[in-house]
């Protein structure tokens, strides 16, 4: 049996305000976090490395060829529709 306060779905909750210190203190903390990085004593293997690097590769190609396709082919097709419409009309003038 179902209750009938009981409410399906995704619930509304209120949040507390943020007010401009706290985030002008988080604003600060990430400007300071990242303005003076610390050297990382870490070390990256040959297989970690060439992952990294593959899939760096695989993404640059990934949106070359997109935008490649998205440029390419209306071209090849206002090609093609010229070419015909030219094919037409020599052969109009051919049956005259």
């Amino acid at each position: 049996m179902m209750d009938e306060n009981r409410m399906s779905g995704p619930r509304m909750v209120r949040r507390a305000p943020v007010s401009g210190r706290q985030s002008r203190a988080v604003g600060a903390a990430i400007a300071a976090a990242t303005m003076f990085p610390q050297a990382a004593q870490a070390y990256i293997g040959p297989g970690a490395g060439l992952t990294a690097l593959g899939t760096v590769l695989a993404l640059v190609l990934a949106l070359g060829l997109a935008i490649i396709g998205f440029v390419w082919y209306p071209l090849k097709r206002l090609r093609r529709n010229r070419n015909d419409r030219s094919d037409a009309e020599k052969t109009d003038r051919n049956r005259e």
